[in-house]
């Protein structure tokens, strides 16, 4: 509404600091952090992993065969060995991006890619291994996921 000549605030509408506009707070925080080092994460994952696997067990195990693949300014590339690796880290991508901002105190942007199999035993050469050296098929969680829920191997 207008009355006289000055537009009547409503009551959502944001305070005005004298005329002044009131920074976005998103952009204020992202100010704030810096892009980490592709070292940085290389050397963290596995603890990453760790901690998503106490937050959702399922998406721990999901990560088991992945690896940083790349790093470039606040995206991070994780390399996973299968499809549903993908799919998990899309699926709960704002999980990993907060547990990576909290452990390493810089933003980053993940982005899930299929990896080809190694020549020298890593990702995907003989199955992906487990933190245990067990392929990743024979492990019990993901036995129990197959016997439970009907999932097939790719």
């Amino acid at each position: 509404q207008i009355t006289g000549d000055r537009p009547m605030r409503r009551q959502d509408d944001p305070p005005a600091a004298a005329g002044k506009q009131v920074p976005d707070q998103e952009k204020v925080v992202e100010a704030k952090l810096s892009p980490v080092s592709e070292e940085q994460i290389r050397t963290r994952w596995p603890q990453i992993i760790n901690e998503l696997k106490e937050r959702r067990i399922a998406l721990g195990m999901a990560l088991q065969g992945t690896l940083v693949a790349s790093v470039q300014g606040h995206l991070v590339k994780v390399g996973c060995d299968n499809e549903f690796a993908v799919s998990s880290v899309k699926r709960y991508r704002q999980d990993i991006q907060d547990v990576l901002q909290k452990n390493l105190g810089g933003r980053v942007q993940i982005e899930p890619v299929l990896v080809a199999p190694a020549a020298d035993g890593g990702i995907g050469a003989a199955g992906p291994k487990g933190s245990s050296g067990t392929p990743v098929d024979e492990h019990p969680v993901v036995k129990a996921m197959i016997r439970e829920l009907g999932a097939e191997p790719l």
